[in-house]
Protein backbone atom coordinates (compact mmCIF):
# COMPACT_ATOMS: atom_id res chain seq x y z
CA UNK A 1 0.00 0.00 0.00
CA UNK A 2 2.97 2.11 0.57
CA UNK A 3 3.06 5.77 2.16
CA UNK A 4 0.12 8.35 0.94
CA UNK A 5 -1.08 11.27 1.76
CA UNK A 6 -2.86 10.88 5.40
CA UNK A 7 0.26 8.87 6.88
CA UNK A 8 2.15 11.77 5.44
CA UNK A 9 0.03 14.48 7.00
CA UNK A 10 -0.54 11.90 10.10
CA UNK A 11 3.48 12.06 10.15
CA UNK A 12 3.88 16.11 10.55
CA UNK A 13 1.06 16.06 13.31
CA UNK A 14 3.18 13.47 15.43
CA UNK A 15 6.26 15.41 15.02
CA UNK A 16 4.76 18.57 16.07
CA UNK A 17 2.97 17.28 18.69
CA UNK A 18 6.26 15.92 20.08
CA UNK A 19 5.29 12.35 19.42
CA UNK A 20 8.54 11.24 17.65
CA UNK A 21 10.54 13.24 19.96
CA UNK A 22 14.14 11.24 20.86
CA UNK A 23 13.26 8.75 17.81
CA UNK A 24 16.06 8.81 15.51
CA UNK A 25 15.46 5.12 13.42
CA UNK A 26 12.14 3.29 11.90
CA UNK A 27 12.14 -0.42 10.43
CA UNK A 28 9.03 -1.00 7.93
CA UNK A 29 7.79 -4.36 7.42
CA UNK A 30 7.55 -4.36 3.89
CA UNK A 31 9.80 -2.61 1.12
CA UNK A 32 7.77 0.24 1.19
CA UNK A 33 6.80 3.55 -1.45
CA UNK A 34 5.62 6.69 -1.23
CA UNK A 35 3.49 8.60 -3.37
CA UNK A 36 1.73 11.93 -2.53
CA UNK A 37 0.44 14.62 -5.30
CA UNK A 38 0.23 17.78 -2.73
CA UNK A 39 3.54 19.39 -2.87
CA UNK A 40 2.41 21.33 0.35
CA UNK A 41 1.93 18.61 2.41
CA UNK A 42 5.51 17.63 1.12
CA UNK A 43 6.87 21.13 2.34
CA UNK A 44 4.96 21.22 5.47
CA UNK A 45 6.22 17.51 6.36
CA UNK A 46 10.05 18.21 5.88
CA UNK A 47 9.16 22.20 7.61
CA UNK A 48 8.18 19.87 11.34
CA UNK A 49 10.76 17.75 11.04
CA UNK A 50 13.36 20.90 10.94
CA UNK A 51 15.12 19.30 8.09
CA UNK A 52 15.92 21.16 4.83
CA UNK A 53 13.83 21.22 1.76
CA UNK A 54 14.75 18.97 -1.11
CA UNK A 55 14.72 20.07 -4.41
CA UNK A 56 12.16 20.87 -6.80
CA UNK A 57 13.32 17.31 -9.03
CA UNK A 58 13.51 15.18 -5.69
CA UNK A 59 9.74 16.39 -4.72
CA UNK A 60 8.81 15.68 -7.93
CA UNK A 61 9.81 12.19 -7.86
CA UNK A 62 6.98 11.91 -5.05
CA UNK A 63 4.20 14.07 -6.61
CA UNK A 64 2.82 11.71 -9.70
CA UNK A 65 -1.58 11.77 -10.62
CA UNK A 66 -1.42 8.01 -10.91
CA UNK A 67 0.26 6.82 -7.78
CA UNK A 68 2.14 4.74 -9.87
CA UNK A 69 6.34 4.98 -9.97
CA UNK A 70 6.96 5.20 -6.29
CA UNK A 71 9.50 6.92 -4.83
CA UNK A 72 11.52 4.59 -2.43
CA UNK A 73 10.10 5.50 1.12
CA UNK A 74 13.83 4.70 1.92
CA UNK A 75 14.51 8.16 1.06
CA UNK A 76 12.05 9.84 2.42
CA UNK A 77 12.87 8.86 5.69
CA UNK A 78 16.55 9.58 5.51
CA UNK A 79 15.63 12.79 4.43
CA UNK A 80 13.62 13.18 7.74
CA UNK A 81 16.49 12.25 9.82
CA UNK A 82 15.68 8.52 10.58
CA UNK A 83 18.11 5.93 10.37
CA UNK A 84 16.49 3.26 7.74
CA UNK A 85 15.64 -0.36 7.66
CA UNK A 86 12.87 -2.36 6.25
CA UNK A 87 12.31 -5.82 5.88
CA UNK A 88 11.30 -7.78 2.70
CA UNK A 89 11.98 -11.51 1.52
CA UNK A 90 12.94 -9.75 -2.03
CA UNK A 91 15.79 -7.46 -0.92
CA UNK A 92 14.17 -4.72 -2.87
CA UNK A 93 15.70 -0.85 -1.12
CA UNK A 94 18.47 -2.80 0.80
CA UNK A 95 15.92 -4.92 3.32
CA UNK A 96 16.69 -7.18 5.86
CA UNK A 97 15.40 -10.47 3.77
CA UNK A 98 13.34 -11.95 5.93
CA UNK A 99 10.34 -13.94 5.36
CA UNK A 100 7.31 -12.18 7.70
CA UNK A 101 4.95 -15.28 7.91
CA UNK A 102 8.19 -17.31 8.89
CA UNK A 103 11.29 -16.16 10.24
CA UNK A 104 12.07 -14.49 13.57
CA UNK A 105 13.81 -11.00 14.22
CA UNK A 106 17.31 -11.96 14.14
CA UNK A 107 19.26 -11.30 17.65
CA UNK A 108 20.86 -8.06 16.86
CA UNK A 109 17.48 -6.45 15.73
CA UNK A 110 15.40 -7.40 18.64
CA UNK A 111 14.53 -4.33 20.56
CA UNK A 112 16.33 -2.28 18.09
CA UNK A 113 13.90 0.42 16.58
CA UNK A 114 12.22 3.40 17.44
CA UNK A 115 9.49 3.24 14.93
CA UNK A 116 7.94 0.02 13.38
CA UNK A 117 5.87 0.20 10.55
CA UNK A 118 3.79 -1.52 9.17
CA UNK A 119 2.33 0.42 5.94
CA UNK A 120 -0.02 -1.95 4.16
CA UNK A 121 1.82 -5.31 4.66
CA UNK A 122 0.40 -7.54 6.94
CA UNK A 123 -2.63 -8.28 4.87
CA UNK A 124 -0.59 -9.84 2.12
CA UNK A 125 0.70 -12.36 4.87
CA UNK A 126 -1.07 -15.52 6.08
CA UNK A 127 0.71 -16.00 9.25
CA UNK A 128 -0.50 -13.26 11.39
CA UNK A 129 0.85 -14.21 14.51
CA UNK A 130 4.48 -14.38 13.10
CA UNK A 131 3.90 -10.77 11.38
CA UNK A 132 2.88 -8.95 14.38
CA UNK A 133 4.90 -10.91 16.87
CA UNK A 134 7.78 -9.25 14.39
CA UNK A 135 6.60 -6.09 15.04
CA UNK A 136 6.86 -6.45 18.87
CA UNK A 137 10.26 -7.92 18.82
CA UNK A 138 11.81 -4.93 16.39
CA UNK A 139 10.24 -2.46 18.52
CA UNK A 140 12.48 -0.81 21.31
CA UNK A 141 10.63 -0.41 24.88
CA UNK A 142 8.81 3.02 24.85
CA UNK A 143 8.82 2.85 20.93
CA UNK A 144 6.02 2.54 18.15
CA UNK A 145 4.26 0.96 16.45
CA UNK A 146 2.49 2.55 13.34
CA UNK A 147 -0.15 0.72 11.56
CA UNK A 148 -2.06 1.91 7.78
CA UNK A 149 -3.88 -1.15 6.55
CA UNK A 150 -6.86 -1.84 4.96
CA UNK A 151 -10.23 -1.77 7.17
CA UNK A 152 -13.17 -1.74 4.85
CA UNK A 153 -13.83 -3.73 1.62
CA UNK A 154 -10.52 -2.48 -0.33
CA UNK A 155 -11.80 -5.85 -2.91
CA UNK A 156 -8.55 -8.52 -4.21
CA UNK A 157 -6.59 -6.37 -2.30
CA UNK A 158 -5.44 -8.76 -0.07
CA UNK A 159 -6.21 -11.78 2.10
CA UNK A 160 -6.99 -9.36 5.24
CA UNK A 161 -9.20 -6.78 6.60
CA UNK A 162 -8.50 -5.23 10.24
CA UNK A 163 -10.79 -4.30 12.87
CA UNK A 164 -10.18 -1.85 15.75
CA UNK A 165 -11.31 -4.77 18.15
CA UNK A 166 -7.72 -6.67 17.22
CA UNK A 167 -5.64 -3.81 18.24
CA UNK A 168 -7.63 -3.50 21.48
CA UNK A 169 -6.54 -6.99 22.13
CA UNK A 170 -3.16 -6.62 20.86
CA UNK A 171 -2.77 -3.59 23.10
CA UNK A 172 -4.47 -5.92 26.44
CA UNK A 173 -2.38 -9.00 26.15
CA UNK A 174 0.73 -7.41 25.39
CA UNK A 175 0.68 -4.32 27.53
CA UNK A 176 0.92 -1.61 24.69
CA UNK A 177 -0.53 1.79 24.92
CA UNK A 178 -2.77 2.87 22.00
CA UNK A 179 -1.73 6.52 21.32
CA UNK A 180 -4.61 7.05 18.69
CA UNK A 181 -6.94 5.14 16.33
CA UNK A 182 -7.66 6.62 13.03
CA UNK A 183 -10.42 5.83 10.25
CA UNK A 184 -8.82 7.44 6.42
CA UNK A 185 -11.81 7.96 4.28
CA UNK A 186 -9.51 6.79 1.23
CA UNK A 187 -5.81 6.16 0.92
CA UNK A 188 -5.28 8.82 -1.34
CA UNK A 189 -6.71 11.98 1.37
CA UNK A 190 -4.58 13.36 3.92
CA UNK A 191 -7.94 13.21 5.78
CA UNK A 192 -7.79 10.86 9.11
CA UNK A 193 -10.89 10.85 11.38
CA UNK A 194 -10.37 9.37 15.17
CA UNK A 195 -12.19 6.24 15.36
CA UNK A 196 -15.14 5.51 17.17
CA UNK A 197 -18.30 3.04 15.95
CA UNK A 198 -20.75 5.13 15.43
CA UNK A 199 -18.86 6.10 12.36
CA UNK A 200 -20.09 2.99 10.52
CA UNK A 201 -22.79 4.94 9.86
CA UNK A 202 -21.85 7.38 7.87
CA UNK A 203 -19.02 5.74 6.19
CA UNK A 204 -19.93 4.88 2.07
CA UNK A 205 -19.30 1.03 0.89
CA UNK A 206 -18.69 0.24 -2.31
CA UNK A 207 -16.84 -1.83 -4.60
CA UNK A 208 -14.62 0.73 -4.85
CA UNK A 209 -14.12 1.88 -1.07
CA UNK A 210 -10.46 2.01 0.33
CA UNK A 211 -11.37 2.89 3.83
CA UNK A 212 -8.09 2.62 5.89
CA UNK A 213 -7.70 2.27 9.66
CA UNK A 214 -5.11 3.63 11.39
CA UNK A 215 -3.47 2.62 14.62
CA UNK A 216 -0.37 4.28 16.77
CA UNK A 217 0.81 2.03 19.62
CA UNK A 218 3.42 2.35 22.32
CA UNK A 219 5.48 -0.59 23.24
CA UNK A 220 5.41 -0.10 27.12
Amino acid sequence: MGLGPPILALYRQLKLLGTFEDIDSVVELGSQGVWCPDRRLLLGLFEAFGRPIPSRDELDVYINSSGTGLAASRHLHEKLGFKYDCVDIDGNFGSLTLDINFDAVPPQARGKYGLTTNHGTTEHVLDQRNAFKMIHDFTAPGGLMLHALPFTVHLEHGFFNYQPNLFDALARYNSYQTLGTWVGPDWSLSSLVPWEPRLLEFLTLSAKTTHLLVVLQKAT
